[in-house]
């Protein structure tokens, strides 16, 4: 589970309690028998849900972590209804999405339970994003038996081979270069400053070219023939380093 799932089941988890005595106080139904045994129910299921849900992979969260907190809302629903409380006047489409909802509680955004829940909810939503990308790599050569290998090696590892251009430098998961390139040192030095991985490759005894690019800020810099020996089985690794 990725630490922005963890923070955001905690931020949700510790809203729970606190969300539905407000909205309860605002509407004048402070105290309600068996409120607060609906409240902890409800609290130990939607971090079962979310502990389930969010430790899933993102491509197999068929929910959201905000659409658990509102089903969540039929725990006190219950106990409203068990009061003798008249439950409110809702739309089908409400009626249908939430059936348990019975008295409207639901928050419809995740701001309605303060700004720490929503930066979490912000920060996971922003961490889904970025793995349900695809990884994107630039290949910077005008060798076009260089370019293809590279390509082939993205598409067989799921990731995307895109144009080499000054926005695709800045926007790729990974870019190599070839320092054979006249452009091999400017490109590197733009790619290193922009916090892109790189990784560069050149011929076996060109020393002065691994050297300058080491001095750039390159990290990985390999022999042509070491660079591609490793890429089928390396591309991943390198995109995620930085």
């Amino acid at each position: 589970m990725s630490t922005e799932a963890s923070a955001l089941i905690g931020r949700l988890v510790d809203a729970y309690g606190p969300y539905v005595r407000r909205v309860l106080s605002e509407r004048g139904w402070g105290s309600v028998d068996g409120l607060d045994a609906a409240v902890g129910a409800g609290e130990v299921w939607l971090r079962e849900s979310l502990d389930t849900l969010l430790s899933k992979p993102f491509a197999d969260q068929q929910r959201g972590p905000l659409e658990l907190f509102q089903e969540a809302m039929r725990f006190p629903s219950v106990a409203l209804a068990a009061a003798g409380l008249p439950t409110v006047l809702r739309d089908e489409t409400a009626t249908r999405a939430l059936p348990g909802d019975t008295y409207d509680l639901a928050p419809r955004s995740s701001q309605l339970l303060g700004d720490e829940v929503w930066h979490a909810h912000l920060a996971w939503g922003a961490a889904k994003a970025r793995a349900m990308t695809p990884k994107s790599v630039v290949a910077v050569t005008r060798n076009l038996i260089d370019a293809s290998r590279i390509a082939g090696a993205a598409s067989a590892a799921g990731m995307e081979a895109i144009p080499w251009t000054d926005e695709s430098l800045l926007g790729a998961s990974l870019v190599c270069v070839d320092l054979e390139l006249s452009e091999a040192f400017e490109v590197s030095a733009r790619v290193v400053t922009s916090g892109v991985s790189i990784v560069a490759y050149g011929p076996h005894r060109a020393t002065e070219l691994s050297e300058t690019a080491h001095a750039l800020g390159v990290d990985r810099v390999l022999p042509r023939s070491q660079f591609f020996r490793r890429l089928a089985e390396s591309l991943e690794e390198w995109a995620d380093a930085k």
